[in-house]
C-alpha cells in the first residue's frame, strides 16, 4: 500500500513539473488563445447548467403529478442521479476553468495585471454554479423523498 502511495506522489510530482515547464514556455501572445479557451469553458459550464436546471425542473414537475406513488419515487431517484451527475460534470469544468485562470494570471500582459490584482473572493460565481446550486437541488430531492415516503 505504501508503494502505491509513493507511486501516486511521484506521478503527481511529474505532472506538476510538466505543467511548470509548459507555463514557462508560454508567452503573452498565448494569453489570447488561452483566454478564449477559458471563455469557451465558461460558456460550456453555463449551457450545461441550463440543461441540468431544465431537466431537474421537468423532473420536479413530473414528480408532483402522483405524489406518494412509486412513479413519483422513481422520478425522484432519477432526479438524484441527474443531480449527482451534474455535480461531477460541473466540478470538472470548475477545475478546468481554475487551471486556465491560473495560467492566464501568470502570462497576462503587464498592463492588464492591475485588473486582476484584487483578492479573489471565497465564493465565486463559478463555485456557486458548480457546487452550491447542485447541492441545493440534491437537498431538495432528498427532502422530497423524506417528506413523502419516510414521513408518511
Amino acid at each position: 500500500m505504501r508503494r502505491i502511495g509513493e507511486r501516486c506522489y511521484e506521478i503527481e510530482k511529474q505532472k506538476m513539473e510538466v505543467l511548470k515547464n509548459i507555463k514557462q514556455e508560454l508567452t503573452e501572445k498565448d494569453y489570447i488563445s488561452i483566454r478564449e479557451r477559458w471563455d469557451k469553458e465558461d460558456e460550456l459550464l453555463n449551457s450545461r447548467t441550463g440543461t441540468f436546471l431544465t431537466a431537474n425542473t421537468i423532473l420536479f414537475a413530473a414528480a408532483q403529478f402522483q405524489k406518494e406513488s412509486l412513479y413519483s419515487l422513481g422520478i425522484a431517484i432519477v432526479g438524484i442521479i441527474v443531480t449527482i451527475f451534474w455535480l461531477l460534470v460541473s466540478s470538472r469544468s470548475a477545475r478546468i476553468i481554475a487551471y486556465f485562470y491560473g495560467i492566464c494570471q501568470e502570462i497576462m500582459p503587464k498592463y492588464m495585471k492591475f485588473i486582476y490584482s484584487y483578492k479573489k473572493p471565497r465564493l465565486t460565481p463559478t463555485k456557486i454554479i458548480t457546487k452550491v446550486l447542485p447541492l441545493i437541488i440534491l437537498i431538495s430531492w432528498l427532502t422530497f423523498i423524506v417528506y413523502y415516503y419516510v414521513g408518511s
